[in-house]
């Protein structure tokens, strides 16, 4: 943490260390100081990676929603090195436990990656079932629209996915999705 905030304290507009900072509050299971992080973050560069999922899962964390150790398994299948196939057993035992549209988006890409497009469509449209929250939604619709073969679908998803406080990297994808449609 010092690390972290010798960063800030070297550029306070930086919303990197303030990211890393939420991350590994989080894993410490210091959800609160994780919060205060992420909002800074939110502060400093609104839509940063990832932090509005990262947000909401430190204050589904906080309280008692989810249990750290699906948060670990979370982590681990989005951040861990293990081979694809290994990673899809892992959502396979989170969903089990618990519907989490971010699951759901993390299957998908991880389906995505071993060419099972049709699979990764049905698991995209799953998590958007579940109405997440505005970042996951962006993602989700963003990654389906890449994989339906339905125009009119495609075009909605496409526009959806670019709405405000969603994920900009998936607003940035639904754009130049947009653009080899047109």
């Amino acid at each position: 943490m010092a690390s972290f905030d010798e960063a800030s304290a070297v550029d306070p507009y930086d919303p990197d260390p303030h990211h890393k900072a939420g991350i590994a509050l989080v894993r410490a299971e210091r959800y609160s100081e994780a919060i205060e992080h992420y909002e800074q973050v939110e502060q400093l560069a609104p839509g940063w990676f990832n932090v509005r999922s990262d947000l909401w899962l430190a204050e589904q964390l906080a309280t008692g929603r989810l249990p750290h150790g699906l948060f670990l398994a979370l982590y681990f299948v989005e951040n861990g090195r293990d081979p694809d196939e290994q990673k899809l057993q892992m959502t396979d035992g989170i969903l089990r436990k618990s519907q989490l549209p971010v699951a759901h988006l993390l299957r998908g890409e991880i389906l995505l990656r071993l060419k099972r497009r049709p699979e990764a469509a049905e698991v995209f449209q799953a998590g958007l079932d579940l109405d997440p929250e505005p970042d996951i939604r962006s993602r989700l619709k963003a990654n389906l629209a890449t994989v339906t073969n339905d125009p009119s679908l495609k075009s909605k998803l496409i526009e959806e996915a670019q709405e405000p406080g969603g994920n900009i990297m998936a607003a940035t994808l639904a754009k130049i999705l947009h653009r080899q449609n047109v």
